[in-house]
């Protein structure tokens, strides 16, 4: 983590098989004990063996019963702290105090005065803690996308007519491949390509027709939230998460409309996630 993340500290807080053989065996039992090792070899080869399952970590998977509503929403801006927050929190390398006050506290990392850090640890320190804690109890998040203002923004868009074989849009920019998005502290979620996310199924003919009109029409906007399952950090800094459900909802302009948009439909997809 102290690697990883050390180019995180500028960023913010400045701002901030069995062979077959048609033979019969003469004597079965003879071959049998024959193919069976034996003797100190073995038992360290078994040793090796056992000790090499215990140390595969499963990982863990999303439950997708867990309602929506058990998602904990994300406290978005220009810094997103919370991926931070994530990667601390998750990660095998766990960060001291002085790196925690460097990551989240602006105060501690810009004041020059080596006492009046220290005067700052009492209450700088505890509430960073507690937050950090906080996000090690929790694995379920959404995130919203398609805003100004927030730094981790994913940008799916409608691409080509619709599809009358399939009745769904197909959207492109997330979940057709797999995605990256940082923060202003370097720090990354990672997303695996989710196809069942990059389909929008409008099997009502009305509602297709009103948004490919506005396809068609250049005016189709984006937004919505992503729900996602955090299942580990890599390499100090790499958060890897596992996209649940998305909300698609659909806007009648492009996002560099500031105001006058409406919504004209809302979809909630699914995903089929594979074990990671």
């Amino acid at each position: 983590m102290k690697k990883a993340l050390a180019v995180c500290l500028v960023g913010l807080l400045v701002a901030c098989g069995e062979k077959t053989t048609s033979e019969t065996p003469k004597e079965p039992s003879k071959q049998n004990n024959a193919s069976a090792p034996t003797g100190a070899n073995s038992d360290a080869a078994a040793a090796f063996n056992e000790a090499q399952k215990k140390a595969q970590v499963v990982k863990p998977q999303p439950d997708m019963k867990v309602p929506l509503e058990n998602y904990t929403a994300l406290a978005q801006d220009q810094n997103d702290t919370w991926l931070t927050y994530l990667a601390v929190a998750y990660s095998d390398q766990k960060s001291d105090d002085k790196e925690l006050l460097n990551l989240f506290s602006g105060k501690y990392y810009n004041e020059q005065d080596a006492f009046k850090k220290q005067e700052l640890i009492p209450t700088e320190l505890p509430p960073i803690k507690t937050t950090v804690e906080g996000y090690s109890k929790q694995r379920y998040y959404s995130m919203e996308f398609g805003k100004t203002n927030i730094a981790v923004n994913a940008s799916p868009q409608i691409y080509n007519g619709y599809d009358f074989d399939s009745k769904s849009f197909r959207i492109i920019g997330a979940f057709d491949t797999n995605s990256t998005y940082a923060n202003r502290q370097n720090v990354l979620l990672n997303f695996p390509q989710a196809p069942a996310l990059a389909k929008l199924k409008v099997e009502e003919i009305e509602m297709a027709k009103r948004i490919e009109q506005l396809r068609a029409s250049n005016s189709v906007h984006l937004r919505g939230k992503v729900y996602f399952f955090v299942t580990e950090v890599v390499q100090g800094n790499r958060v890897q998460a596992i996209p649940t459900y998305v909300q698609y909802d659909v806007y009648d302009k492009p996002s560099y409309f500031t105001s006058g948009s409406k919504q004209v439909a809302s979809f909630v997809v699914k995903n089929e996630p594979s074990p990671q």
